[in-house]
């Protein structure tokens, strides 16, 4: 999360700047920084499903009983 503040706030740093010294390029910056942004999330989002599907996968490996496991899940 920190490190997308970290380019949101870079990125819209770099908007204004562009939008004070050269206002034609106000429209290309803002659209490389939003694009930045979204492609940002967009990674996060698949790193972190990869992660919790990892995670659910070990979890399974320890778990013997799988009709258990699974009426475990149906609970939470």
């Amino acid at each position: 999360m920190l490190g997308y503040l970290v380019l949101v706030l870079t990125g819209a740093g770099l908007t204004v700047t562009a939008a004070v010294a050269v206002p034609q390029l106000a429209g290309p910056a803002m659209l490389a920084t939003m694009t930045t942004a979204v492609a940002f999330l967009g990674l996060r989002v698949a790193f972190d499903r990869r992660e919790e599907i990892a995670a659910d996968l070990f979890a399974i490996s320890l778990t013997r009983d799988l009709a258990a496991a699974a009426e475990l899940m149906r609970f939470y």
